[in-house]
């Protein structure tokens, strides 16, 4: 459970998530979700653009669903959101006594720790304990061991914020499930399925779109809900933990992503986004694993994923610096100044993320990964030939809304509105599914029942085009003539390797570990040398460089 570090943020956070009541008549803090246009009277020391205000402002909308019963009183506004205690005394008026405690939080503070208190050392360091730690940096778990424990999944995602699961799924269920999802997909690349319709969600006219060039989200139907793969027994063990989300985990998101041959690499995000706790440090003394989980992602490759294909990349051990500044690193407060320097360091420039973070599961067919919504990660470039697809579902906390989507104001997962094909699940299934977000095509033909019964494994890679892209145009005409990214050496473990660079005619030492900030030309051929070997790897610099990293999964020597 939840230690003293803990502060606020946590408080409010797993207090939601109890069943206890509400008395949200009381509470200053649901006044900006009293009216539907969420309208706010701001007096005192408080602005509408305070930082502190914002971080109100998204803790006020996790809370929304909440407020039953009523509205709070009209006349009460928030009068100072100077600190942190307004949360808190809020949250106390909502949840009353039963606020989440352990036998340690009662103890009084020692001046000591009140002063380390104050600095963000032990979320920095956690960080650099994570590089270290083996079963974050490269370890799976085989369900399919007799050794196999869920309280060891539990366990490590609770340090590492992800673990991948061998042999989740038996093969032949998956291959046969695999079937509905290739038909869906021909079917929608063919014009038997219509592109035009909606989702289960108001306000989207779409089920499925193009995110970056040659990669497509895209909505399952109804038909394909699955209780084996949304709600089985194993899954739900993990994900109703109290260190991973909670026993009224709700799914939110349900689908695949598509990435065609020639999807280039993904900059590196949180499928979060900030949607809470950007300033949780500064407010409230509490950051990165302190924080609970508020959603995870779940995903499920439908081919066995070789580095070829892009796997989804992380950028370990940064989900300890969420709620801090962290990037602008000379305003996180750190009191050890080698830790400082090694911050800095890490922190020096956007979108990169250091080498020894850098980690990419080759997840094979029936594999499961589980991450944190707040881990960085990206698609990795499809240099195959192959389309490549994987399931995409999200699970979250009750209360939490998707910035990502709009959001239902009824969950409807048909033309009609009704639900009749959730009648046939069990009750588990109907809690977690009632708010998960559907396609609603405007036409489905039928399938020729020959053509799905002689659908081959591998249909869906050979599908190769999805759609056509309709970012081509956009990236030809900003095309950049020189660019900044990073070169990374992740492994690559050879005497004398040497990173060297055409135009400039110059190498530069290269051992594991190293980063390098490049400044290059378009179209520049930058190639990687080893002593005796020659060129082991050797690419050109493009438009709107992402960082390259090279690694013992990537380069053959």
């Amino acid at each position: 459970m939840f230690g003293i570090t803990k502060y606020t943020a946590v408080v409010v956070l797993v207090a939601a998530a109890a069943s206890v009541p509400i008395v949200p008549a009381s509470a200053k803090i649901l006044e900006c979700v009293s009216s539907e246009s969420g309208d706010c009277n701001y007096v005192g020391s408080a602005t509408p653009d305070d930082p502190l205000m914002e971080e109100a402002r998204r803790l006020m909308e996790a809370l929304r669903p909440l407020a039953e019963g009523g509205h709070p009183n009209p006349n009460t506004t928030i009068t100072k959101m100077s600190s942190s205690k307004v949360l808190l005394e809020d949250a106390k008026k909502i949840f009353g006594d039963k606020l989440i405690e352990t036998e340690t939080s009662t103890k009084e503070e020692t001046k000591s720790e009140k002063d380390d208190r104050a600095y963000a050392d032990r979320y920095v360091q956690g960080v650099f304990d994570i590089w270290e730690d083996e079963e974050c940096m490269s370890g799976s778990l085989d369900v399919s061991s007799p050794d196999f424990k869920a309280a060891d999944a539990i366990r490590v995602f609770d340090k590492c914020r992800l673990v991948h699961l061998r042999n989740f799924f038996p093969t032949e269920f998956l291959k046969d499930y695999k079937r509905n999802i290739t038909s869906y997909v021909k079917g929608i690349a063919s014009g038997r399925i219509s592109e035009k319709g909606q989702t289960s969600y108001a306000g989207e006219p779409y089920y499925f779109g193009e995110n970056a060039k040659h990669r497509f989200d895209l909505c399952f139907t109804d038909d394909l809900l699955s209780e084996e793969i949304m709600a089985g027994d194993l899954l739900l063990d993990i994900l109703e933990n109290e260190s991973v989300l909670d026993d009224r985990v709700q799914m939110l998101d349900f689908g695949a992503i598509l990435a065609e041959p020639g999807a280039p690499l993904q900059n590196w995000h949180r499928d979060g986004g900030d949607y809470l706790f950007t300033r949780s440090f500064r407010t409230s003394k509490i950051a990165g694993h302190d924080l609970p989980p508020f959603a995870v992602a779940v995903i499920t490759p439908l081919l066995n994923v070789t580095m070829e294909h892009g796997p989804t990349e992380f950028c370990m051990g940064f989900s300890n610096l969420v709620g801090i500044d962290s990037e602008r690193p000379g305003n996180v407060p750190v009191k050890d100044p080698k830790l400082r320097k090694k911050l800095n360091k890490m922190l020096a420039y956007d979108n990169f993320c250091p080498a020894k973070a850098w980690r990419a599961p080759i997840l094979n067919f029936g594999d499961v990964l589980l991450f944190d919504y707040n881990m960085l990660h990206r698609g990795g470039p499809n240099n195959s030939t192959d389309l490549r697809g994987l399931i995409y579902n999200t699970y979250v906390r009750n209360w939490y809304k998707d910035p990502n989507w709009s959001q239902p104001q009824k969950a409807k997962h048909s033309k009609d509105g009704s639900d009749s094909l959730m009648g046939k699940f069990s009750k588990d299934m109907q809690r977690i599914s009632r708010n998960v977000r559907l396609a609603i095509p405007d036409e489905i033909k039928p399938e020729d029942p020959d053509v799905l019964a002689n659908t081959q494994f591998d249909d869906l890679e050979k599908l190769k085009q999805f759609r056509p892209s309709h970012f081509a145009e956009i990236y030809e005409s900003e095309e950049q003539l020189e660019v900044f990214f990073r070169l990374s050496n992740i492994d690559v473990n050879i005497q004398g390797l040497q990173a060297c660079f055409e135009l400039d005619s110059m190498c530069f030492n290269f051992p594991p570990g190293k980063d390098l900030l490049v400044e290059a030309e378009v179209g520049e051929e930058i190639t990687i040398r080893a002593p005796g070997k020659g060129v082991i790897k050797a690419f050109n610099v493009e438009s709107f460089q992402k960082q390259v990293v090279i690694s013992s999964l990537n380069t053959e020597f």
